[in-house]
């Protein structure tokens, strides 16, 4: 292991030790929100109800699409009826 005693690589060692710090903590809350079904349960359920909210669907004629034409359709043999 290097020991540093300029000033900057203080500073810099003190930043990347905050940040590593922080990211721990928030790995932390993540695990715990993760582990607990009913945050994500709510969460969904929210975000489900907002998008309904806002959701109108119609279906007009020229959605549907068109049926084919008898030309179109490949050469099979009729089905075969029983009785």
């Amino acid at each position: 292991m290097v020991r540093q005693k300029s000033p900057e690589a203080l500073a810099v060692m003190n930043y990347i030790s905050s940040l590593f710090g922080n990211v721990q903590e928030m790995a932390g809350d993540q695990r715990q929100a993760s582990q607990d079904p009913g945050s994500t349960v709510s969460m969904a359920t929210s975000a489900r109800a907002a998008a309904a909210e806002n959701m109108h669907v119609t279906i007009s004629e020229d959605d549907l699409p068109d049926s084919p034409e008898q030309a179109d359709l490949p050469d099979r043999p009729p089905p075969e009826r029983e009785g």
